[in-house]
């Protein structure tokens, strides 16, 4: 098996132009979508994107690299969160079209980016396939404190 070696760490303000690297990984801000896909694409290197909040302009950029390099882009790469957008796809199947569904995403009160958009996205799968259902989902920030 061929090893893996980290050929680069930027941080939030560095400027990132091109990369001697395989892949670039970046889940750092949908503002850096831009550099890191020019920079990408530049490289010649494939591109991992675990961030979310894109506007249509970093989308854009996004959908333009990877017509030129391969590319990898979820909105999170979390097994458990995965496993909630897999179950809900089995859910409207099982529920059928006249299910009811609200989802509501919560964070604890001091999460960074609340709109993670997980639930929008359980949604989305919940909506998809042969029966289009129309959810309401909802954020909400947790109020407890330990």
């Amino acid at each position: 098996m061929r090893s893996a070696e980290i050929v680069a760490k930027l941080d939030l303000g560095d400027r990132i132009t091109s990369a001697d690297a395989d892949v670039l990984i970046d889940f750092s801000s949908a503002a850096a979508a831009e550099a890191v896909c020019d920079a990408a694409v530049k490289s010649s290197a494939a591109l991992v994107i675990g961030t979310t909040g894109h506007s249509a302009k970093e989308k854009q950029a996004i959908e333009t690299a990877a017509q030129k390099i391969p590319v990898v882009f979820a909105s999170n790469f979390s097994i458990g969160v995965n496993a909630l957008f897999s179950l809900t796809e089995q859910a409207a199947k099982i529920l059928g079209e006249n299910f009811d569904l609200e989802i509501v995403e919560t964070h604890h009160r001091l999460k960074e980016r609340r709109a993670e958009r997980n639930g929008e996205n359980a949604g989305r799968n919940f909506c998809s396939g042969p029966q289009r259902r129309k959810i309401a989902a909802r954020a909400r920030r947790n109020d407890w404190r330990a």
